[in-house]
């Protein structure tokens, strides 16, 4: 499976359905980080899946731009948690994207950091 690095697409759950988008928050203490929306015509719902080495994407944003990558926190009170950050050579910014073999049309996404046991949720 290969995504189309000209093109931003949506992400959702399976859980919360097609209607709950991936989002940013903009500003405040959570700024930078993704939640889940309703489904609006934000840029910030709006994902860019730039292939990298070895099967592996970076995401960023229309909202803030391809310099900005969604990365992992590592440590910390936000432990393991995401955030957009500008983008540099950190396996957390690594993301893993396959099919899922009981659901076809469904992703797990999973950094090169953190392993295929852990997942975005």
């Amino acid at each position: 499976m290969s995504f189309d690095p000209n093109f931003y697409y949506r992400l959702s759950t399976m859980f919360r359905g097609d209607k709950m988008d991936l989002d940013i928050f903009n500003g405040g203490p959570f700024n930078n980080m993704p939640h889940l929306a309703n489904e609006a015509n934000y840029s910030g719902q709006f994902w860019r899946l730039t292939p990298q080495s070895d099967g592996y994407y970076r995401l960023s944003t229309m909202f803030r731009g391809e310099e900005m990558c969604l990365d992992v926190f590592n440590g910390g009170p936000y432990n393991h948690m995401l955030h957009l950050v500008p983008c540099a050579n950190y396996s957390g910014q690594f993301w893993k994207i396959e099919e899922t073999s009981n659901q076809p049309g469904y992703f797990r996404l999973s950094t090169m950091w953190l392993g295929d046991n852990v997942d975005l949720d």
